[in-house]
């Protein structure tokens, strides 16, 4: 077994990891959020929002950038390349672009069925990244 391959696999491995924590941390962000706008007098809440995205986004830099390494030196596989380079893909453009996009349409929308969609818009296409992701990696070890 070459070299490249062993190393696709190990790097693989890990972009699907760390995505499956970049998955519990959206979730966690999610449940959080939601339990703390209900609170009365919560004055914290600017500061620990601020923190929290500063933390999802080195997490989310990091499983991109091993994304894009186990893209590259998994190369050769097709089949794990096309679902990780999917799973970054619908990771990049759902986590990243679309709430660019989104994001003024919900901060102004005063009806609360498209507010409801905001949680889903971002935890639903993280997951199936995530499955893409684990999918591919099971290809690598094929």
């Amino acid at each position: 077994m070459s070299e490249s391959r062993n190393l696709g696999r190990l790097l693989g491995t890990i972009y699907a990891w760390i995505l499956a924590v970049f998955l519990g941390a959206v979730l966690l962000d999610i449940v959080y959020s939601t339990l703390l706008k209900d609170v009365d007098g919560f004055l914290a809440g600017p500061s620990v929002y601020s923190e929290v995205s500063d933390f999802l986004l080195i997490l989310g830099a990091l499983t991109i950038l091993f994304a894009l390494a186990a893209i590259v030196v998994s190369w050769d596989v097709g089949s794990a390349r096309n679902l990780l380079l999917a799973s970054s893909l619908l990771l990049v453009g759902f986590e990243f672009l679309v709430p660019m996009v989104l994001f003024p349409v919900l901060r102004s929308s005063s009806g609360s069925s498209i507010l409801g969609l905001g949680p889903l818009i971002r935890l639903v296409p993280t997951a199936l990244a995530s499955l893409l992701a684990f999918a591919g990696v099971r290809d690598l070890y094929r």
